[in-house]
């Protein structure tokens, strides 16, 4: 698919709803749910870090994970997938 680039007479509101031409074809979103989505992604992604962090080591053992692994997982960042 190619897109348009937006003319000069668009107003902003409409591409950042997703309502402007260069969004045809495509699932149109808007960024307030984009970034929702991106802080409840990030949100999630913290709390497994925190919970693998409880998990003793015979767990860890059972899911076949070492200390060390966990030790690297929960020490990214919480925008890193």
């Amino acid at each position: 698919m190619h897109a348009t680039m937006p003319s000069s007479g668009q107003r902003l509101s409409d591409i950042l709803s997703g309502n402007a031409p260069i969004f045809r074809g495509r699932r149109r979103r808007g960024i307030v749910s984009i970034l929702i989505e991106t802080i409840l992604r990030w949100s999630e992604l913290a709390r497994q870090r925190r919970a693998l962090r409880t998990l003793d080591d015979r767990m860890l053992k059972d899911i076949g994970i070492s200390r060390a692994d966990v030790e690297a997982e929960a020490s990214k960042p919480f925008w890193t997938v």
